[in-house]
């Protein structure tokens, strides 16, 4: 998570780690030459603010500890529609904040606001320790390997401690995309250092030690990026209203989940407060979302589509320039905080050109 968002846990007295996790101040970026195992473009940008990367098990599980030691019950089971009916009955206001299983499809998807009808990336992650660190001002590496995918690292505290955090973003169909046929853990792990060796060997000389974190660290999957509307009316005609992945569904590429959805934790926050006694009605529950929208969830919706969509020429350039342009590279590794720091130029190639031309 990245400074903007972390300020909203510190505002909580959420940030229970900072002792712990590792500090990063830097995006790498490096783009490999078209079918050869070589860099062709890296630059690396500095961050204003340190950010930092923390495995969600252990996040969750505290605050959890938190929530009923301030006298919040909680209560772990399956929750279907019948079931998020029945708790909307009982409550002023529902928050469904989970993108998976029945209650993630009660929200219909918004076509407008929704670029892609079909998963854009296959995703393997993995928690690794024994990770050659890098040279220098430690942070998030991306390397972009045309026709094949991407593959992303970052330093990040896990359960048992610190470790190298590895994401693979396949292009579906492509080299990467192996990694969703694997059977197991160690199988995935074997499999994630040989197409390091085969296609991103800079990297894989870091990787030549590494193991798990534990039995449980990695994932693997694929979904389409999506943007759905943030009610829904439960049979018993109460309305429910959705937040972070439940509504907003990013593809991890840039980096931008979990820092909208604490964004948006915030803006959902204000407004409960400032509703004092009025009724959390489904016109409140919309303006609610259209906050933000507006502040945080469309930028960051927007650029994680731009890195997907790979062949834009005017993207590429822009990545490219970074190379040479050291402001630039830093201006764009800072707009991983705030992506609103990209619109609207980037979103049009010839504004794109005039802001390379600014830091010449």
């Amino acid at each position: 998570m990245f400074d903007t968002a972390l300020q909203i846990e510190r505002r909580w007295g959420l940030n229970l780690w900072d002792d712990e996790c590792p500090w990063n101040t830097s995006v790498t970026f490096t783009l490999g030459e078209p079918g050869a195992a070589r860099k062709d473009v890296e630059w690396k940008g500095r961050t204003q603010r340190p950010f930092q990367s923390i495995d969600q098990r252990l996040k969750f599980s505290r605050w959890l500890d938190i929530f009923q030691r301030l006298g919040g019950c909680l209560i772990v089971q399956r929750v279907a529609l019948a079931d998020l009916d029945e708790i909307s009955k009982w409550h002023e206001l529902t928050i469904v904040a989970s993108g998976k299983g029945e209650i993630g499809q009660c929200f219909t998807r918004d076509r407008q606001r929704s670029m892609f009808d079909r998963p854009q990336r296959t995703l393997a992650c993995l928690y690794v320790t024994g990770m050659l660190p890098a040279e220098s001002f430690p942070g998030v590496r991306v390397n972009v390997i045309p026709e094949v995918g991407e593959y992303i690292t970052m330093p990040g505290l896990t359960l048992g401690g610190r470790c190298e955090m590895m994401l693979f973003e396949g292009i579906p169909g492509r080299a990467f995309d192996a990694l969703s046929d694997v059977a197991g853990v160690d199988e995935q792990l074997n499999v994630s250092q040989e197409l390091l060796a085969r296609y991103v060997p800079w990297e894989a000389e870091r990787s030549a030690s590494i193991k798990l974190a534990d039995r449980q660290a990695t994932l693997k999957g694929c979904y389409t990026p999506s943007v759905k509307h943030p009610t829904a009316r439960m049979p018993g005609g109460k309305f429910v209203l959705g937040l972070a992945d439940a509504v907003v569904l990013n593809d991890p590429i840039a980096g931008q989940g979990a820092n909208t959805a604490a964004k948006c934790a915030g803006v959902y926050f204000d407004r409960i407060i400032e509703r004092h006694q009025e009724p959390f009605d489904e016109s409140w529950m919309q303006g609610t979302f259209e906050c933000c929208w507006r502040q945080h969830a469309q930028a960051s919706t927007e650029w994680s589509n731009l890195l997907l969509l790979s062949s834009l020429t005017h993207v590429v350039e822009l990545l490219r320039s970074a190379a040479r342009l050291p402001n630039l590279a830093d201006t764009v590794a800072n707009g991983f905080d705030d992506a609103n720091a990209f619109f609207p130029w980037i979103a049009d190639p010839l504004q794109t050109r005039g802001v390379i031309d600014s830091f010449k």
